[in-house]
Order: structure tokens, then sequence, then C-alpha cells
């Protein structure tokens, strides 16, 4: 599928100021820790992709806050290597 007809498929246009107004409705504490673990492509099409994603995310803890995003990868869990 074309990018453009993802985008008109898609419910609503995701930036990095509306997942930041979603976040802000969350409460989140700005001092506080923000653990993350979610999926870009759950989120619909999102203008300017992953670097917005994290913007938002960054907003939302503030200067003072933490944010930690956890990698984990499958192709990496047998202790033998």
């Amino acid at each position: 599928m074309a990018e453009t007809d993802t985008i008109k498929d898609s419910d609503q246009l995701v930036t990095v100021a509306s997942l930041a107004k979603d976040l802000l409705a969350l409460e989140i504490p700005q001092t506080g820790a923000l653990l993350v673990h979610s999926s870009l492509s759950s989120l619909g099409w999102v203008s300017g992709g992953a670097q917005a994603v994290l913007e938002a995310l960054i907003q939302s803890v503030g200067r003072d806050g933490t944010l930690v995003l956890p990698a984990h990868s499958s192709n990496r869990s047998d202790p033998a290597n």
C-alpha cells in the first residue's frame, strides 16, 4: 500500500502536537519516569514517524522527567551465546 493510501485510510492525522495532547491527558508527572512499550504501527500513520513519537514522549515527561524505552530482541535470548 502506498503511503498516500495509508494516510487516506487513517481515522485521524497523528502529529507531535496531537500525541503530546493525548499524553498530557494522561497526567504524567513532569518529574516522573515513563516506561514506554509501544508499536509505531499501532498508532497508524504518524506525520514525522518515529521521531515525532519520541518528541511527543519527551515533551510529556518534561525536562526533569525520565523516559525509559526498553529494547528487547527475541533473537538474543539464548544464554549459551
